[in-house]
């Protein structure tokens, strides 16, 4: 028989935490989106840009993937840190998306501090 809970127990359980081996499986999960819809985001870039976007992004990524594969014991800000870095390095023009990496890392250490941040303030903050 299921384990059924009792009326008004609360279904939440505690939040994930933001760790390091998070940051990495959303950052892998990330890089396998952007190819998987490189084709797409490159139509999209062409109606108001210069069709690039999506390749750009899939070679930024495929970067981002070789950095984290070999990111042993960094923490989550960092990952993010080295995320920007690696972005600005390998696409140029996606100076946004690093920045937005940047700040987020710093507003994740300065308001719960290094190595960890809550996964509720993380989504709280990146959904403005």
């Amino acid at each position: 028989m299921p384990n059924r809970m009792a009326i008004g127990e609360s279904r939440r359980r505690s939040p994930a935490r933001l760790d390091a081996s998070f940051v990495a499986r959303w950052l892998r999960s990330s890089a396998a989106d952007i190819a998987r819809n490189r084709d797409h985001l490159t139509q999209l870039d062409a109606a108001i840009g210069d069709a690039d976007h999506g390749v750009n992004m899939d070679r930024g990524f495929a970067a981002v993937l070789s950095m984290v594969d070999s990111a042993d014991g960094l923490t989550p800000g960092e990952l993010l840190l080295q995320t920007g870095a690696t972005l600005i390095l390998r696409v140029g023009g996606a100076a946004d998306r690093s920045t937005a990496l940047r700040s987020a890392t710093q507003a994740c250490s300065s308001a719960i501090g290094p190595p960890s941040c809550s996964w509720i303030w993380w989504m709280r903050w990146t959904r403005g």
